[in-house]
């Protein structure tokens, strides 16, 4: 049984490379900078101040990068975070995206916060939601690499058949509002979608770490799934793993295949 399973995780492995779903760069469009709390360019602007500055290609917030306004990607194309911060906002991806901190930048995607406005209903939403299902690119494949990503109900969600790489990220605290019922998972995959999650850590979030649900299909390898408050990884999907580190969840792995 265990063998044949994992034959046939390796053709799921391999038709999912085939699909543009190995972690490889996108054929952007457009790139585009993104500050964080610090200024970049030198003209003295930083958050909402620099999306509105012109078309430098240079952004303060994540959402106005990825929008159609200011030389933004209009969700068809490669940002880079290039200075260390906090970014206060739940990101929707709806098309063709790389977003990604640059090597030695600590970009954190956070919801609780308490200095600003709203933290308990932003810990109410998801950190990351990816749909490209009304998409009009042909097969958009998502890449988010080298983000930190705490603090809302779950970290990242995958919908709507979406095709997404998770590389280098760290996907921590997601415990939703107070008194919610509401699950809060580290990386959630539904609707026939297809993840693949390479040298990530999920850890410390209220419900599961993974959950991929029936119909999807996935790669998870190289990362860690720790000490989460429900099961580490809910494979319901069609999903491969390779060196997972699974420890203190609870339980760590709940299979329906």
């Amino acid at each position: 049984m265990i063998g044949k399973k994992l034959y046939v995780a390796f053709f799921t492995l391999v038709a999912l490379i085939f699909v543009g779903l190995g972690p490889k760069p996108v054929q952007a469009v457009h790139q585009v900078l993104i500050e964080g709390e610090r200024d970049f360019d030198g003209d003295g602007l930083i958050g909402m101040a620099e999306d509105t500055d012109g078309r430098d290609f240079v952004f303060g917030t994540i959402t106005a990068a990825l929008g159609p306004d200011n030389g933004g990607l209009a969700q068809n194309g490669k940002a880079t975070i290039v200075t260390s911060g906090r970014f206060v906002e739940s990101i929707t991806i709806t098309g063709q995206v790389f977003l990604q901190g640059a090597p030695g930048v600590e970009a954190d995607i956070e919801g609780f916060v308490p200095p600003a406005n709203g933290p308990l209903d932003r810990r109410a939403r998801p950190g990351i939601v990816v749909n490209t299902s009304g998409s009009t690119l042909p097969n958009p494949v998502v890449t988010l690499k080298n983000l930190s990503i705490r603090n809302w109900t779950d970290g990242v969600r995958v919908m709507g058949g979406s095709k997404v790489n998770i590389v280098d990220c760290t996907i921590e605290n997601n415990l939703g509002a107070p008194g919610s019922a509401v699950t809060s998972d580290g990386i959630t995959v539904s609707d026939g979608s297809s993840v693949v999650v390479i040298g990530t850590t999920i850890t410390r979030n209220r419900d599961a770490g993974l959950r991929f649900a029936n119909g999807t299909s996935g790669v998870v390898k190289d990362s860690a799934v720790t000490f989460n408050g429900g099961t580490g990884i809910q494979r319901d999907g069609n999903v491969l793993f390779e060196a997972v580190t699974l420890l203190g969840n609870n339980p760590d792995f709940s299979s329906a295949q």
